[in-house]
């Protein structure tokens, strides 16, 4: 499954300085995350797909040179779904009797849905200097609504923690 990682930062980002496959020879990306990552990707296919899905969510509003506010419900809007998957499998588990916590199985895989649901570390990733390289769900939760966003470079990986949900 190939997943995507975007450069995101608070100023504009000229072309030369878009991150690349080597900024992550140090990251431990590579082993913890990643098998893979490439830049042989379409920019523009991979930003228009970006701003569809935050803009669809109701989490942000893009401006025609590909920045972007967070909104001020835009958090809300963009884990509202999610939270109600979160919930549900919160009420699952609750039915789980002490046999089924002791043999693992469906408990284990309800533990890690339940992970999902808060910060799917299987989905896309930003990664620029101003910010560590962490799950966009991570970013989308510390971001601050209001303040300017701007994509740079965008890459392809394929995982080590890959997971069809």
């Amino acid at each position: 499954m190939h997943k995507r990682i975007y450069q995101i930062t608070t100023s504009p980002v000229e072309a030369g300085e878009y991150i690349s496959v080597s900024n992550f020879d140090s990251l431990g990306f590579l082993e913890s995350v990643a098998d893979y990552i490439s830049d042989d990707i379409d920019r523009t296919y991979e930003l228009r797909n970006l701003c569809e899905s935050l803009e669809k969510s109701g989490a942000a509003a893009f401006d025609d040179d590909g920045s972007f506010l967070i909104l001020p419900s835009g958090k809300e809007a963009w884990f509202r779904e999610r939270y109600k998957e979160f919930n549900e499998v919160a009420r699952q588990a609750v039915t789980v009797s002490l046999e089924e916590f002791v043999r693992g199985g469906h408990c284990a895989s309800l533990i890690e849905i339940f992970k999902i649901y808060y910060c799917d570390e299987y989905g896309a990733y930003v990664s620029s200097d101003e910010f560590s390289t962490m799950p966009l769900d991570e970013f989308i939760r510390d971001c601050e609504p209001g303040e300017r966003y701007y994509i740079g470079g965008i890459l392809e990986y394929g995982g080590v923690l890959d997971y069809n949900h």
